[in-house]
């Protein structure tokens, strides 16, 4: 059966009621299990199914966004606007980094808005992983069924991010001697890294933590562009009275804590040697 909502009806959340011997003509046994009801949303309803950005991003410096907004509801709404935000955490709140906005016109039931929109993180934006949010009608102007669901949301890191890889180290190597180790710094964020230092350690495991021997020698790592690297080979001295085993030589870009990173637990690598 066809039925048709009432053109003075308020927009929102409504429940429709079927209900059996409406009338009450026939004497039942039991006369409170003939409803059924179903949910219905009266009006439009913004959202924003998808959200496509850069996952490495740096301050200061343009990147495109790609946002899908949508009408999800039964009633057509008026123009919009899709705003996006720079958040240190998953919730949206009125403390966030209002970044750009764009323009959304009339959208029928159903009907959808695909817009590219250029953002800029501002400069004074701290190192550190984020979180970027798409919200469709972001200044609340359109009264919807549900104005809950209007985000979507990317986590997103800021700045420089140094890497460390070791290729190679000789091995077997002697208590005293030195063994030629060659590793890789990479910055892998969307800014530059300043210079840094490269340190080595001695460990029994590929963690690096307080239990391990720091090695005398280090390297010094010049500016590096997002995307650079410096490769080079260091012959670093296995410290005199080592007992004969399995070791881990251990490198850790940025070993001086120069540079703040978008993520600073990803700054070592190891590799083994046998010391004899």
């Amino acid at each position: 059966m066809a039925l048709q909502i009432p053109s003075d009806a308020t927009l929102g959340t409504y429940y429709i009621f079927a209900k059996i011997d409406s009338p009450d003509a026939v004497a039942e046994a039991k006369e409170s299990n003939n409803t059924a009801r179903a949910t219905i949303d009266i009006g439009g309803d913004l959202v924003v199914p998808d959200l496509t950005a850069p996952s490495v991003l740096g301050v200061d410096v343009p990147f495109v966004v790609t946002d899908t907004t949508k009408n999800a509801g039964a009633i057509g709404v008026g123009p919009s606007i899709t705003q996006f935000y720079l958040s240190s955490n998953a919730a949206l709140s009125a403390d966030d980094t209002l970044l750009a906005s764009r323009a959304v016109g009339s959208l029928a039931a159903g009907a959808v808005s695909v817009g590219n929109t250029t953002l800029t993180i501002p400069a004074n934006m701290p190192a550190g992983s984020y979180y970027l949010f798409a919200k469709a009608d972001g200044p609340n102007t359109i009264t919807e069924t549900n104005e809950g669901n209007n985000t979507d949301i990317k986590s997103v890191k800021v700045g420089p991010d140094l890497t460390i890889s070791i290729s190679s180290a000789t091995s077997p190597v002697q208590d005293g001697a030195t063994t030629s180790v060659r590793d890789t710094v990479t910055n892998k964020g969307g800014n530059n890294a300043g210079p840094s230092e490269v340190r080595y350690y001695l460990s029994t495991n590929t963690t690096l933590d307080a239990a391990d021997v720091p090695l005398t020698e280090t390297r010094g790592v010049g500016l590096l562009a997002p995307n650079g690297t410096s490769t080079v080979t260091t012959s670093v001295t296995i410290p005199a009275g080592t007992a004969p085993g399995y070791y881990y030589v251990v490198a850790q870009a940025d070993g001086a804590g120069a540079v703040a990173e978008s993520s600073e637990s990803n700054n070592t690598h190891a590799r083994q040697i046998r010391v004899d």
